[in-house]
């Protein structure tokens, strides 16, 4: 099959709906991801510790916020699913959360999770 510059249209177009339909499907994927550490006793202590070394500075020793926003409230920016939750520490956020999946293994970031949910319930 012989391809010029009049088929280029159809092919980026047929590539552009294959490109949104895989980041549909990613973000579906990611709105069922569960974190695998809910709950567990361990995984708290250590997402507690991970908090400490790395999330203080800008959260607060007891996640309040200082730079940035209170961990222990219902009020997320980004949506406060694990998985949203992780996708925000992973990422970043635009506006001043840095991405920490260079500094930090999605193992540890769902260890901070963890951790994070059991501050939401001492208030």
């Amino acid at each position: 099959m012989k391809t010029g510059i009049k088929d280029l249209p159809r092919c980026c177009f047929l590539s552009g709906l294959l490109l949104i339909s895989l980041s549909f499907t990613i973000a579906i994927a990611a709105d069922n991801t569960k974190n695998p550490f809910a709950g567990n006793a361990e995984a708290i202590k250590a997402g507690e510790k991970l908090f400490d070394a790395n999330c203080t500075d800008c959260h607060a020793g007891d996640a309040t916020g200082i730079a940035g926003p209170n961990l222990t409230d219902d009020q997320w920016t980004y949506g406060g699913t694990d998985a949203d939750v992780f996708q925000t520490i992973s990422k970043g956020r635009k506006g001043g959360m840095p991405g920490w999946s260079g500094n930090l293994k999605d193992d540890e970031i769902w260890r901070i999770i963890s951790y994070l949910r059991t501050l939401a319930t001492k208030k």
